[in-house]
């Protein structure tokens, strides 16, 4: 019978963005290293299919109790030109970070002749 590693115990070594090592280990010359006791740590989750504009048109009162199809006809093409890179990449990445996705697929359907930038080339 194997037995359970002890909790709140363990070490985990990154290099490169890449867990290398785990178990107990002795730090070496030039890491930092971060006391996580009480925490849970976790590779990011990957979201392979997302809408990051929906993030931003969620609460919009147009659209707030309808079935999907009402609301992809009122909100996303009334609402469209007002969105901007800036607020697509801040709201929709923190949105997704605070669910603890850290790569996301997006799949981005509305192209609004208002964009000074392509919104399906979103870069973070």
């Amino acid at each position: 019978m194997r037995r359970p590693a002890a909790r709140g115990t363990g070490d985990v070594r990154v290099r490169g963005g890449v867990i290398t090592d785990v178990g107990a280990l002795t730090p070496k010359s030039g890491e930092t290293t971060v006391d996580a006791s009480g925490c849970v740590v976790t590779p990011g989750l990957v979201n392979t299919h997302h809408h990051l504009f929906q993030s931003l048109m969620k609460g919009l009162a147009d659209g707030l109790d309808s079935n999907l199809f009402r609301w992809l006809r009122v909100v996303p093409y009334t609402y469209w030109d007002k969105l901007d890179e800036e607020a697509l990449r801040m709201v929709g990445m923190a949105e997704l970070a605070l669910s603890g996705a850290t790569t996301i697929a997006d799949h981005h359907y509305i192209f609004s002749d208002a964009c000074d930038f392509d919104p399906a080339v979103l870069l973070f």
